[in-house]
């Protein structure tokens, strides 16, 4: 009997390894079960982070011995308007001692819905270079509603050929980045993880700064082209 039990145990573990090399690549890669378990849970385990990220070449990494960089959140969304191929855009910036509220217009033609998002956030990183003076080990954490603009400012989502401006904004962005040392971690704000209803209200808060920005330019653009007309 206790011969039989030996041989089913046997015959259960085969079977076991031959389903886990069957359904883990991670099995037939490791001959050791023990590590093949390990990649298994590693990867199972490992959640997908959108915040990317743009690290310059001269300093990959933060050593986590050294002084800690500044860090600094930015939100940045826009408003658009398809008639007149309008867009204005919010930026609301912080750190842990400071913050800082702009808006504005565009001054030339905005595209689509998603190029003013793009613009609106590389106008956001760019403020927060120059408002906060970051340098080389300091940190932005991009975030906007758009996940268009995160996609393609993380390199997640590549442009289509003909979104030029977009792509003009993007490369701007980067080489700032690059030559100021400056990294870069984009995030949607709808991600999970940390305080989502702070983050909402942020957010919230930059797209209605937008759309005030852009309907008060179009009410002064509609009046002065009355009185054109009157005149």
């Amino acid at each position: 009997m206790e011969i039989i039990e030996k041989m089913l145990l046997s015959a259960v573990a085969f079977a076991g390894i031959v389903v886990l090399r069957l359904f883990f690549k991670e099995f037939r890669d490791h001959k050791d079960p023990t590590t093949a378990m390990e990649e298994v849970l590693r990867r199972l385990f490992r959640r997908r982070n959108k915040g990317v990220v743009l690290r310059p070449p001269i300093e990959p990494t933060l050593d986590r011995r050294s002084k800690r960089g500044r860090l600094v959140t930015v939100f940045a969304e826009a408003a658009f308007d398809a008639a007149h191929k309008l867009g204005a855009w919010s930026v609301y910036a912080r750190d842990g001692s400071k913050k800082v509220q702009k808006r504005g217009v565009w001054d030339k033609h905005i595209h689509t819905r998603d190029h003013a998002s793009v613009e609106a956030l590389s106008r956001g990183i760019h403020l927060a270079v120059e408002e906060f003076g970051l340098t080389r080990g300091d940190m932005i954490v991009a975030q906007s509603a758009s996940e268009h603009a995160v996609d393609v400012l993380a390199g997640h989502k590549t442009l289509r050929d003909n979104r030029k401006d977009e792509a003009a904004a993007l490369e701007d962005v980067k080489t700032m980045l690059v030559v100021k040392g400056v990294i870069l971690a984009a995030k949607h704000v709808h991600d999970p993880g940390g305080d989502i209803t702070k983050r909402d209200r942020a957010s919230t808060l930059a797209e209605h700064h937008a759309q005030r920005a852009l309907t008060a330019f179009l009410v002064e653009l509609e009046a002065g082209q009355s009185n054109v007309k009157r005149a």
